[in-house]
């Protein structure tokens, strides 16, 4: 519920926000529930807006634009900042346009406006597919290595509101076998409620965990490989082995030879 409030309006046009419901006319009063496996951040961009979209499988499509004008507008001014042209009125035909759009404060031309733009970037395209490249082209690789997959804060194990309604939705717990967090709730209600748990009835720790005071309680965040380290030749592409022997005159990039 905290997660929502006072942010960015384009948060929740990313992410089911509390309250979010698919199908009102359908299911009526009925809001979606994010799951605990998602990190409780369930993707809703290019979700379908009306109804008669989501009537069926064959009507089920949302047109996602392959190149859109915000976009356009983006790599102009990246461009310009890169190039050292960029000017308070290129911001405001550009970025700031799109922050209008959505209902933001302008950005003024500032020693960090290069830094602006590439949140910009990252806000606006979200789920779209450009984050990788952008931070490839920026040759900011190393950051992804300290990068975890971030979710819902939690204060607790416990029980949650996380559509706005009052009534607790989804619980995390410890483990499968310790529903003492809960126990004050009514049976009906503990069985209905989604769990997430950090250890399953054998012990063993799931996807997900918790990232502060010892796990007891902060961001959810997902269990990846630790002690990874960026290496140069991950800006480049490796070429198959296969077309290296169709084309002897083929050379691997650096790093991959």
């Amino acid at each position: 519920m905290e997660l929502f409030e006072n942010r960015n309006p384009r948060l929740a046009e990313t992410f089911a926000w509390p309250g979010f419901n698919i199908s009102p006319e359908i299911e009526g009063n009925n809001p979606y529930i994010p799951k605990t496996t998602y990190g409780g951040m369930d993707q809703i961009k290019f979700f379908p807006k009306e109804t008669s979209q989501r009537m069926g499988w064959n009507m089920n499509y949302t047109s996602i634009p392959f190149f859109r004008y915000a976009e356009v507008l983006l790599i102009l001014a990246e461009a310009k900042a890169e190039k050292g042209t960029l000017s308070q009125t290129d911001l405001d035909q550009t970025v700031n346009l799109i922050r209008s759009r959505a209902g933001m404060p302008p950005v003024n031309l500032l020693a960090n406006v290069l830094n602006d733009i590439r949140r910009e970037r990252r806000v606006e395209l979200a789920c779209e597919g450009f984050r990788l490249d952008d931070v490839m082209r920026w040759a900011k690789g190393s950051e992804l290595m300290g990068a975890k997959p971030q979710g819902i804060y939690i204060h607790g194990y416990g029980a949650y509101d996380v559509t706005g309604d009052g009534e607790p939705d989804v619980a995390i717990l410890h483990d499968a076998g310790d529903l003492s967090p809960i126990a004050h709730l009514p049976a009906d209600v503990q069985a209905k409620i989604e769990k997430g748990y950090l250890y399953d009835a054998n012990n063993n720790r799931t996807s997900i965990y918790l990232s502060d005071d010892g796990g007891k309680s902060g961001f959810m965040e997902f269990v990846t490989s630790e002690n990874r380290e960026w290496q140069e030749k991950f800006y480049y592409v490796p070429v198959p082995k296969q077309q290296l022997l169709l084309n002897p005159n083929l050379k691997q990039p650096p790093g991959w030879e």
